[in-house]
């Protein structure tokens, strides 16, 4: 199993520090087996917050030993497309649903100009 994300652009919560990918694609593959289900955000924002505003002492020692930077979650409206290329299973569709992200460290997030590379594999 492996996930891409790609297509940077801005955070829809002007506090977020960086930009983050609107598209998340999940894949599958053992053998002649495929799955694909890829999330796009639709611009349409449910939640986003940081957490850990205000870190204890023992808090901030306990993030920077783990490298952590900053905590965000983000719930956004996604359209979704899923593919299988199952034995016996050949089938494609799509919807909608909800993408939620837990960002612990910017680290991997796009900087702030959307400048990063078109993929980003995870």
């Amino acid at each position: 199993m492996t996930a891409r994300e790609s297509d940077p652009k801005p955070h829809p919560e002007p506090a977020y520090p960086r930009d983050y990918y609107s598209k998340v694609h999940w894949s599958y593959r053992h053998g002649g087996e495929r799955a694909d289900f890829t999330f796009t955000d639709t611009d349409q924002l449910i939640v986003a917050r940081q957490y850990v505003t205000e870190p204890t002492r023992a808090q901030k020692a306990a993030l920077d030993k783990l490298g952590i930077d900053e905590i965000w979650y983000t719930r956004y409206a996604t359209d979704n497309t899923l593919t299988l290329a199952l034995p016996g299973v050949h089938t494609s569709g799509t919807g909608t649903g909800t993408l939620e992200a837990a960002q612990f460290g910017l680290s991997t997030a796009p900087p702030k100009n959307g400048t990063a590379s078109p993929g980003h594999s995870k």
